[in-house]
């Protein structure tokens, strides 16, 4: 796990934000006759990817909570568009974070985290988790993150 002195690897990471842009076509859009969004199951994280998903959650918790700033949840239900979609993590800005009258946080939540976090498993595709973040764009997310675990 990640503790509160160390940083992210940058060697575990790789980040492709410029990807996702509002309104660029992806491949989906470019090789589709049809606007029917393409339904898949997601496959449950195994231990690698659940071992990262947990610590940068955590890492990004540990450094948003205390100062208000942001709040990390896994694999939170998102609806957008009347499509739901499940990221590995989705981050919300405080002032953002959907919460009940007494303060805790709401269960059907349905605007768009700020940012969302997936880890591209070996058995994912990488062309499915790049259309559900640029998905998510469209939809109002402003940061979407692609982590590829270290082979």
């Amino acid at each position: 796990m990640i503790s509160e002195d160390e940083q992210m690897p940058e060697s575990q990471i790789i980040y492709s934000l410029g990807l996702f842009q509002a309104g660029e076509k992806t491949y989906a859009d470019r090789n589709s006759s049809s606007n029917k969004p393409n339904l898949s199951q997601k496959t449950m994280p195994q231990g690698r990817h659940s071992k990262l998903q947990v610590g940068l959650s955590g890492w990004i918790n540990l450094r948003g909570e205390p100062n208000c700033l942001v709040y990390a949840l896994t694999e939170l239900r998102c609806t957008l568009s009347e499509r739901s979609i499940v990221p590995d993590i989705a981050v919300f800005a405080w002032d953002r974070i959907p919460v009940d009258g007494a303060g805790e946080i709401i269960n059907k939540i349905t605007i768009a985290p700020n940012w969302i976090i997936e880890i591209l498993s070996p058995d994912r595709s990488p062309i499915q988790t790049i259309e559900k973040i640029s998905f998510a764009i469209k939809n109002g997310i402003k940061l979407g993150w692609l982590i590829a675990e270290e082979e």
